[in-house]
């Protein structure tokens, strides 16, 4: 059930969103409690359902929010207490978004979107559990790099640097 309150109702982009995080939420091994997963899992499907209906409006706002940022990704938000929902995945996954945004002006929006969603569609319950951003950034790049387009490795290493968040080589 998706509940979108009657002030939202002007914008559909905020049911496209709360869609694709359900979407994406639901294609993965799905925990018994939401503390299962590591905050950064959270807060990557809360960036990518702000992303992809970006993608689909060819706008960067979203929810009434602006993808069009340059945020600073939250490496040290707590796991959070087991029987709660983390509301923070919402608020936490615009700089992310942003960062998504940003990349495919960089690399191409249809390599962004198909590098993202294989990343994501990877993870498995173990990498759920245990993911920290800089293995999931390392993920994107991997799967940009098996897509036998432009070597993006550096512009995407750099991108995420700026947000906070370092790649090793």
């Amino acid at each position: 059930l998706i509940c979108i309150g009657v002030e939202a109702l002007g914008d559909p982009s905020f049911a496209l969103r709360e869609y694709t995080y359900i979407a994406l939420y639901w294609m993965k091994p799905p925990p018994s409690d939401w503390s299962e997963w590591s905050p950064t899992s959270g807060n990557v499907a809360s960036g990518l359902a702000y992303y992809y209906p970006a993608r689909s409006t060819k706008t960067p706002t979203v929810a009434g929010q602006s993808l069009d940022n340059s945020q600073v990704i939250d490496t040290g938000t707590p796991r959070p207490s087991p029987g709660s929902e983390p509301l923070e995945h919402i608020e936490q996954g615009r700089p992310w978004g942003g960062a998504f945004w940003k990349m495919q002006q960089v690399v191409g929006p249809e390599r962004a979107d198909h590098a993202l969603f294989a990343a994501w569609a990877g993870l498995t319950k173990n990498d759920l559990e245990n993911l920290s951003p800089a293995d999931f950034v390392q993920r994107v790049i991997s799967e940009l790099a098996r897509d036998g387009g432009e070597d993006v490795t550096e512009q995407v290493r750099e991108l995420f640097a700026r947000r906070g968040v370092t790649v090793p080589e």
